[in-house]
């Protein structure tokens, strides 16, 4: 499942979601665009566009009625979407007959049904109904299908016994067994392992396991228990409110900030002793705004450092710098003005700036949106800087609230506008092929005017910092203009 940014991706959208059309995917199995779904008027799934290659695992993660099982309903035809394309193998599956879908797709609902006296076996040989000619009972090879299902599952010795009989961990090996006879290339669980055991909740997810590793079965399962899916399912998608907020590896998914902003709570971040998967914990409630930061533990490595942050005091030498090191990348420079000149001071600073680049560099002079400039210029052999980040946030609260309001700004209102710029630029870092320098002031090594939004403005600066600083491969603190590497 790919994990690309789009340009300019929705506000909720930390990380992105993968999208790509079909020809540049050979290996995908199953392709989502832009699907809308709604309950008697009440968007349940919006804007969800994915893709999920063949061989993955993926877990569908999200709080209650985030629209898992509403997206799964949706794959299956079980549900008719508003608007959207599900394409499988490549081909319109609105346009596919009923049975060509349950030939390539298996499901398992969250409660198998137990409402008719059928034997296990029968519940199993339902699964080959797709493959049936009209009014044809199974032949002999679909008597080895069924058996075989029942073997991957460890239910052959319950063959006989009626479903009404079977313990919920039994039944769930029914149900996987009777998708498994479909011989689907694509299975679909919904919540596989609620209700059950532990000791089942293993077995299950073991088999699945199993089935993804040697029958390269594709895998996409809507999870309630996050450690548990952690342990099993190498990427994830996580849905908030009927929107995709993040999708990619467990590790890139399972972050503090993710997880407070889709389920509303804090946790902590460690590492399974055996496993090495990530294990969330839950925290002592402490109020945070949209976004907080993540552990910076705990952030995903990015290959070739492609994202580095240079942060200190006012006039500590961060942006000359930040400038030395885009000079020695041997790639071409995009320096990314964010600076509003408001008085005689700053455009003196700003025009010391401009003399001392390079010619040979361009500069674009975007104070709102560098995220823009950045998907606009983007190539492999382009390295940007991007100067300053705590500006970018002055800048948006300035334009929000007025510098000279003399009543107190509405607190919550102006960090969620911020923070919303900030995740446009947070989501195409993510997706970068180029490198790119952020340069940040450290507003905790100077002095914050107390202007009325001095409050607002040192609060989310902070956690913008923290937030790149969790985001970069590398992370430089300039001291009297010596840097230090932090990270």
């Amino acid at each position: 499942m790919k994990a690309t940014a789009t340009a300019h991706p929705t506000s909720d959208t930390l990380i992105g979601h993968g999208l790509a059309p079909g020809p540049a995917h050979p290996r995908a199995h199953l392709m989502v665009h832009d699907l809308e779904f709604s309950y008697d008027c009440r968007p349940a799934l919006q804007e969800i566009r994915l893709t999920v290659e063949r061989g993955d695992m993926v877990a569908i993660i999200g709080p209650n009625a985030a629209g898992k099982s509403t997206l799964l309903r949706c794959l299956t035809r079980a549900l008719r979407p508003r608007r959207g394309v599900v394409l499988v193998g490549g081909r319109d599956a609105s346009r596919l007959p009923a049975r060509q879908i349950a030939r390539q797709m298996g499901t398992v609902p969250q409660t198998p049904e137990t409402d008719f006296e059928f034997t296990v076996e029968e519940l199993v040989a339902m699964g080959r109904h797709p493959h049936l000619p009209p009014f044809a009972g199974p032949g002999p090879r679909d008597l080895a299908v069924v058996r075989e299902a029942m073997r991957l599952t460890a239910v052959e010795s319950l063959a006989g016994r009626p479903a009404s009989a079977l313990s919920g961990g039994e039944l769930q090996r029914v149900a996987i067994a009777r998708a498994l006879a479909q011989e689907p290339e694509l299975l679909l669980l919904d919540e596989p392992t609620s209700h059950l055991d532990i000791a089942y909740q293993v077995e299950i997810l073991e088999i699945v396991r199993r089935l993804n590793r040697e029958r390269r079965v594709t895998v996409l399962a809507a999870m309630h228990d996050l450690n548990l899916a952690a342990q099993y399912f190498p990427r994830f998608i996580l849905l908030a409110r009927g929107r995709i907020l993040a999708a990619g590896p467990a590790d890139r998914v399972l972050q503090p900030y993710l997880l407070r902003e889709a389920y509303g709570v804090d946790v902590v971040l460690t590492t399974h002793p055996v496993a090495g998967s990530p294990v969330v914990l839950p925290a002592a409630h402490s109020p945070l705004t949209a976004i907080s930061a993540p552990s910076a533990g705990c952030h995903p490595e990015h290959p070739h450092d492609r994202v580095i942050l240079v942060t200190g005091g006012a006039r500590s030498g961060k942006s000359t710098f930040a400038e030395q090191l885009a000079s020695r990348s041997g790639q071409r420079v995009v320096y990314v003005a964010t600076c509003v000149p408001g008085d005689e001071e700053m455009r003196a600073r700003v025009a010391a700036h401009r003399q001392r680049r390079p010619p040979s560099w361009t500069t674009r002079e975007e104070p709102f949106d560098p995220g823009a400039v950045l998907a606009a210029e983007d190539s492999t052999d382009t390295c940007f800087v991007v100067d300053c980040l705590t500006l970018l946030v002055s800048n948006h609260l300035l334009r929000q609230a007025g510098e000279d309001s003399p009543r107190p700004p509405d607190y919550d209102r102006l960090c969620t506008s911020v923070y919303e710029e900030i995740a446009r630029l947070h989501s195409v870092l993510q997706g970068l092929q180029g490198r790119c320098i952020l340069v940040t002031n450290e507003v905790g090594m100077g002095l914050v005017p107390e202007w009325p939004l001095g409050r607002v403005f040192r609060d989310v600066a902070g956690r913008v910092n923290q937030l790149f600083a969790a985001l970069a491969d590398r992370v430089y603190l300039m001291v009297s203009g010596i840097p230090v590497q932090i990270k």
